[in-house]
């Protein structure tokens, strides 16, 4: 066979697999995705790149089918399975392709898609397929000449693309973070958190139903703030500004889609503990809170019950970030639809995961799993570890108690019976908050392990109530209260100050363990969103923020803490709206032998009047981009 029919078949592979790759790219753009929160350039620098990926793939089997067409064209000169040989690997790149577009179509108009198949409806997937691929191979292909040209074009294209990060990023990502810690070995640190909690809800912060008795046992030792508050109503920003010590406004890290991208996504509290050694897990939910999906780059070695891997390249060129994610999104969605059709694993309907079932599972896994996935990993981990729990069974607003024991009476009113349930869900999160701290006990493990118990935001996605906020540090270090008013974006700070790590200049929070807190220290915080739910192509139900970049960013209101007073500031029309902060100071018994830490807000103090209110959030926004 001539040379000239190699490089026609590996033109084919190539705009085979440019055509695939830029399909899933129109659709991954048009509807809501991370692609959705980038600009242009990187939208499409991302395909130029993250094609490679995919196409070294193809390359690689058309290299073996090569081989063993010249291999038949030795022993059988005069056979036919020749050039049928070098059209396999096109022909399956066409099948893919038309299983993808078929599949979106389908789940786009009717509802349903591979995602719902069964045992009788996959067969009829495989023959459209196996039909695609049969008239790929027995079909004459068209005598375009121009193909290994256009062919030769987008890779040189796609090498442009690869090589520019190297020219245009001339910094590498700091990587020489070093702890002075004293001690044999570091100490462990646990992040237990549940969905939506409001301070007030909790017998720890004086609650006269006993909703947390597990962590009770424990404030006696405890550093508490007594005022803490979120720097988002909404899990991803508040998480993500707790994980990288930056406001939400900074990062641009608001609400899905946005992730954190360029130097932003490496500047992260777990990356850190790992450069220092920690093994790390998370176990939270998918696309709202989870490190990978929001591009908390480097940051855990497991999370929601899978290993990342984190690519070497990130180290060096940030700008591989979204071509990387693009990728791997590729992969996950043709891997997704290969293990449905079969059946070697299930692709979750994750909006039927969260509507169906009442034990709080959210893309098909319930707390109690969540739980048994960081019991499993302390069990096995032999390296100082780093552990984030995000607890859903307390996620507004139906609230299922798993057992029922406040709400286990009738009572007169829904409200009564909603505050009931929502109660309920806390003792159940603090149950597991026990189960916890008996493994921590019984392996010998608590007295160096540093617990952190918090939430991401009030109930009903509302900063303008206090959050709890506990550390329990080894040998009762820093014990007593901290009563001036606290953030959520000050717990990587102080996790580093005491672990002896000198704190980023890039982290926005203060360490709590410094003292002497500015009792009129502003909280910024993120309030209301532009959102817009749709489903996805896995069959989910999911939001969204609307109106993506500049000039608000699907901001709609903003929202500052400052004192006992709180303000809100509408991006549409400038006005501000204020009001006092209820139980601000904390009536919980004091502790024999706990000090305070700080002096609580003044009486006499100057908070601010609407007006300069509106000054302080808009100067803040400014300076961060957003325009309005």
């Amino acid at each position: 066979m001539a040379v000239n029919e190699y490089v026609r078949a590996t033109a084919r592979v190539v705009l085979y697999a440019f055509a695939y790759v830029l399909l899933e790219w129109l659709f991954l753009v048009t509807k809501p995705s991370f692609l959705g929160a980038w600009s242009l350039p990187e939208q499409f620098n991302a395909l130029l790149v993250g094609v490679v990926p995919f196409l070294a793939a193809a390359l690689g089997l058309h290299a073996i089918s090569c081989l063993a067409a010249f291999s038949v064209s030795r022993l059988f000169p005069q056979t036919g399975g020749i050039s049928i040989l070098l059209k396999v690997v096109p022909a399956l790149i066409a099948a893919a392709i038309v299983l993808m577009l078929v599949d979106n179509f389908t789940y786009t108009v009717f509802g349903w898609g591979i995602v719902d198949t069964t045992w009788v409806t996959a067969p009829f997937y495989w023959l459209l397929a196996l039909l695609v691929f049969i008239y790929y191979v027995r079909r004459q292909p068209g005598a375009f000449k121009y193909r290994p040209l256009l062919a030769t074009v987008l890779v040189l294209a796609s090498g442009a693309a690869l090589a520019w990060p190297f020219y245009a990023v001339g910094d590498v990502v700091d990587s020489g973070y070093a702890s002075s810690w004293g001690g044999d070995r570091l100490p462990n640190i646990v992040m237990f958190a549940a969905d939506g909690v409001n301070a007030g809800h909790t017998s720890a912060y004086g609650y006269a139903r006993e909703t947390t008795p597990n962590l009770d046992r424990y404030l006696g030792r405890a550093l508490i703030a007594d005022n803490a508050f979120t720097n988002s109503g909404w899990t991803t920003g508040s998480l993500t500004s707790m994980m990288t010590g930056k406001y939400p406004a900074t990062t641009k890290v608001l609400y899905p889609p946005y992730t954190l991208k360029g130097r932003d996504a490496y500047e992260n509290l777990p990356r850190i503990l790992r450069t220092l050694g920690y093994a790390s897990i998370q176990e939270t939910v998918r696309y709202y809170a989870d490190g990978a999906d929001l591009n908390w780059a480097g940051s855990f070695d497991f999370a929601n019950g899978r290993a990342i891997d984190w690519s070497p390249l990130g180290a060096w060129t940030p700008v591989f970030q979204g071509p990387l994610m693009f990728s791997d999104r590729l992969y996950q969605r043709l891997a997704d639809r290969v293990g449905q059709l079969l059946f070697i694993k299930k692709m979750v309907n994750r909006y039927e995961a969260v509507t169906s079932n009442e034990y709080a599972e959210v893309y098909g896994i319930s707390d109690k799993v969540r739980m048994e996935h960081v019991f499993d990993f302390i069990k096995r981990t032999r390296r100082p570890f780093f552990v984030h729990i995000h607890l859903m069974g307390t996620h507004c607003c139906g609230y299922h108690p798993q057992d029922p024991h406040f709400s286990a009476r009738d009572f007169s009113g829904w409200t009564e019976t909603k505050m009931a349930r929502f109660d309920d869900t806390i003792l159940q999160s603090d149950r597991y908050f026990g189960q916890l701290m008996a493994l921590l006990s019984k392996r010998h493990l608590l007295d160096n392990t540093l617990v952190i118990y918090s939430s991401d935001h009030a109930a009903g996605w509302d900063f303008r109530s206090r959050v709890p906020l506990i550390f329990l540090f080894p040998g009762s270090a820093h014990s007593g209260h901290i009563k001036a008013t606290t953030q959520l974006l000050d717990v990587a700070p102080t996790i580093l100050d005491y672990l002896n790590v000198p704190v980023p200049e890039w982290m926005e929070g203060q360490s709590l363990l410094q003292g002497n807190l500015d009792p009129h220290r502003p909280v910024f915080s993120i309030y209301r969103m532009t959102r817009k739910h749709f489903d996805t192509d896995n069959g989910d139900t999911l939001a969204r923020v609307v109106h993506m970049g500049p000039p608000t960013y699907g901001l709609q209101t903003m929202g500052m803490v400052v004192c006992r007073r709180w303000y809100l500031l509408s991006l549409d029309d400038g006005k501000v709206k204020a009001g006092t902060i209820g139980n601000y100071q904390n009536k919980w018994r004091a502790t024999a032998g706990a000090t305070d830490s700080s002096a609580p807000c003044p009486d006499d103090d100057h908070r601010p009047t609407n007006q300069e209110a509106r000054v302080m959030m808009s100067r803040f926004l400014h300076a961060r981009g957003f325009q309005f």
